[in-house]
């Protein structure tokens, strides 16, 4: 169960990774411009995790992955609501609404039970000494 535990952790940081794209930049720009650019897509990273915490943290069942695929489509209103603290609030109050009820959930497995699964019911876990 510890290395299911710990591949958690190895898929968040694929999800800054890959799905942030942390190793990409443009071909043919300056050191500053690609320092730059690391810096927002690190900052954009912090900004994704805390909404992942603050939103999804109370349910085991949570794919972070699924998240932040909708969070990313929730960008343009986060965006839009920066300049305006009750906007801001309301926009990511329905954004943890959509998390908690859309499919943001890992599925119940039968024959492979996920992470959650086995910390719900470590029956589950085929464990032989």
């Amino acid at each position: 169960m510890l290395y299911r535990a710990r591949w958690q952790i190895e898929l968040m940081f694929k999800l800054w990774k890959s799905r942030n794209r942390l190793a990409t930049h443009r071909a043919g720009a300056t050191a500053e411009e690609q320092l730059a650019v690391v810096y927002v897509k690190l900052i954009t990273v912090l900004v994704q995790h805390w909404i992942l915490l603050t939103a999804t943290w109370c349910e085991c069942r949570r794919s972070l992955m699924k998240a932040a695929a909708i969070i990313a489509d929730w960008v343009t209103l986060l965006i839009d609501a920066l300049d305006d603290l009750d906007r801001l609030i309301a926009v990511l109050s329905r954004m943890k609404d959509v998390l908690l009820k859309a499919g943001a959930r890992v599925q119940n497995r039968n024959i492979h039970p996920s992470l959650s699964q086995l910390l719900q019911n470590p029956i589950l876990l085929d464990y032989e000494p």
